[in-house]
């Protein structure tokens, strides 16, 4: 009984971690194509 609370309670946070995962790597994406976006224009002379 007391391991399937357990585990049950590390399932849900390794979801909430793969969930946090996801939206840092979906940020880092989304800072990382504005960064390039700012440097093309500074090489472009805008």
């Amino acid at each position: 009984m007391y391991q399937g609370e357990y585990n049950d309670r590390n399932e849900e946070k390794q979801e909430e971690l793969e969930e946090r995962i996801s939206y840092l790597e979906e940020e880092t994406t989304s800072n990382y194509d504005h960064i390039l976006e700012l440097s093309k224009e500074e090489v472009e002379g805008d």
